[in-house]
């Protein structure tokens, strides 16, 4: 299966995608990580079986969390129930209310997050 991961500190929830690739999935995920919205395989997101975007992104990121949820919105909206949000913010639903988000079928995850919960989410989108 391939994930996609678009957060700038990726390190912070790399123990819980390696958990979840050698306990779950026994090393049978391709994992590609992106630190800013530039970063992102457009022409590829089709090919990706689940993604997970930190909405609070980093200044250099042309787009935070939110802008590329808007772009997944417009441009590939059959990819939003395989789309979930990393966040750190207790605040994301008044945030994504904000930006008209708040219709997207997107999953949200708090950190700190819980492999368990991340790794069904995963195998939940294998059957869409």
């Amino acid at each position: 299966m391939k994930i996609l991961t678009i957060e700038n500190e990726y390190a912070s929830i790399k123990p819980v995608f390696s958990a979840i690739e050698c306990i779950v999935f026994k090393n049978a995920l391709d994992i590609r990580q992106c630190d800013k919205s530039q970063d992102i395989p457009w022409d590829d997101l089709n090919t990706f079986d689940a993604i997970f975007v930190d909405i609070s992104l980093a200044t250099k990121s042309n787009l935070d969390g939110c802008g590329i949820l808007e772009q997944i919105k417009n441009n590939y909206p059959s990819l939003l129930p395989k789309v979930a949000i990393i966040t750190g913010n207790d605040k994301i639903n008044e945030m994504l209310k904000e930006r008209n988000l708040d219709d997207c079928p997107v999953r949200i995850f708090e950190k700190p997050l819980r492999y368990k919960e991340i790794a069904a989410f995963i195998k939940d989108t294998k059957t869409l």
